[in-house]
């Protein structure tokens, strides 16, 4: 797994606050459900 700095994850939650939604459009995963 990738990890991120803590700027951009301080970014991503400022942008994106608790209680958004997402959409999950693409999973490059052979595990998935």
């Amino acid at each position: 797994m990738k990890t991120i700095s803590k700027e951009t994850l301080a970014m991503l939650r400022e942008k994106y606050p608790s209680g958004t939604r997402v959409e999950l459009v693409h999973m490059d995963d052979p595990y998935d459900m």
